[in-house]
């Protein structure tokens, strides 16, 4: 038990979540068997009060077995269902589409725990925060598969007609071809930073196959709680470099939910977002967070993009305004600065009033900043929640 404890400390977990993983399974299954050998001596006065463990750690392997079957039935079966990797040098992320058997489920800041079998050791699963879902048999739903890319997954040669912009792209959930779905129905993104272990070693497979990779994933979820963001008037989401991920999510989740036209023309959804890459700015406004933005009365955005590149200040808002130009109007760009937190906070909550939320992820310092804020307004009346994502594993 001490040695479980020790292995799953945060630090341990971060720098190598592999050691943490792989031996947490055999340890579980040697402190059961540890357990029966250290009451064998009294000839079975104390068993009956250990099967209930044994009971619950079946119980565990079957609902997981199970959970793994219902979504992952078709890929384990048909060797043409295969999902879809690709990777950008400039924002340095992967974007993997996943393409279930069945309705994932997906929810706002939901995690799924993801194998790679062809590629890594076929029984460790590794958690990622989905980014974008969509479902033929979802309502909720505001974006749907693009048709090219649920051909790559079913095996399909693309059509001669695409043009080389349209075959570049790496945004694989689209509006517009929300009537044009095949018969693989459902997908899930995962936007994912390659750092050590699985992702490096996917990172590697994705340059050695020219910047897309098909494989075999399975994936096991959805998993965690979703914040009531939807209970607010007032929702302000701050995140920190790839924590847009968790942001993004929650969007669709709101945007998804039925509500009356005075609830949608009351509620303000606000992002702040402090990013690094530029590049990843610029994907994602001309993408699904520009799309969040474009026509959404209420809907706005500060971004903040740490890092200047050689371009001049003048073009570089000229570019980024250029991939969202629909959406331009509800976004703000800031360079070479940090958000000041407080702040923004303050005047969000405050000028807008009643029933606020704040929703974080980002890193340790961004999250204890926001923390601070919420609490000194809430100590000074005001009606706002506090909610947090995991920004790491």
């Amino acid at each position: 038990m001490g040695l479980i404890v020790t292995f799953s400390m945060y630090p341990i977990r971060q720098k190598a979540y592999e050691l943490f993983l792989r031996p947490r399974r055999r340890r579980e299954d040697a402190e059961v068997d540890s357990q029966f050998s250290h009451v064998k001596i009294f000839d079975g006065e104390f068993s009956p009060y250990l099967w209930p463990c044994v009971a619950f750690w079946v119980f565990d392997r079957v609902v997981t077995l199970f959970r793994l079957a219902y979504l992952n039935y078709k890929v384990l079966g048909l060797k043409e269902i295969q999902s879809r990797a690709t990777y950008s040098d400039e924002t340095n992320l992967i974007t993997l589409d996943v393409f279930p058997s069945s309705n994932p489920l997906a929810k706002g800041g939901a995690h799924y725990y993801v194998y790679f079998p062809t590629l890594w050791r076929g029984w460790e699963n590794h958690p990622f925060t989905v980014a974008e879902w969509s479902s033929s048999s979802s309502q909720t739903s505001t974006v749907a598969v693009d048709a090219r890319v649920q051909q790559d997954a079913v095996g399909i040669k693309e059509t001669a007609d695409k043009s080389p912009t349209s075959v570049a792209t790496t945004t694989a959930l689209s509006s517009s071809s929300s009537d044009q779905l095949p018969a693989q129905q459902h997908c899930l993104r995962f936007l994912i930073r390659p750092k050590t272990g699985i992702t490096a070693h996917v990172h590697k497979k994705i340059l050695r196959a020219g910047g897309v990779l098909h494989m075999k994933v399975l994936v096991e979820g959805p998993y965690g709680d979703t914040a009531a963001l939807h209970a607010s008037d007032n929702v302000l989401l701050v995140a920190g470099g790839s924590g847009i991920t968790s942001i993004l999510s929650y969007l669709q989740d709101l945007a998804g939910r039925p509500v009356s036209h005075a609830e949608a023309v009351q509620r303000k959804v606000h992002v702040v977002w402090a990013v690094p890459e530029e590049a990843f700015a610029s994907e994602l406004l001309g993408g699904s967070l520009g799309r969040y933005l474009e026509g959404r009365q209420g809907y706005s955005a500060d971004i903040f993009i740490t890092k200047t590149s050689s371009a001049s200040s003048s073009s570089r808002p000229a570019t980024l305004y250029g991939k969202a130009e629909a959406a331009r109007e509800a976004f703000r760009l800031h360079y070479g600065v940090r958000p000041d937190i407080a702040a923004v906070i303050r005047d969000k909550v405050i000028r807008n009033g009643d029933r606020s939320c704040v929703l974080v992820c980002g890193a340790a310092s961004m999250a204890d900043d926001t923390r601070k804020t919420v609490a000194a307004l809430a100590g000074e009346g005001c009606d706002v929640g506090y909610f947090e994502e995991r920004f790491g594993w």
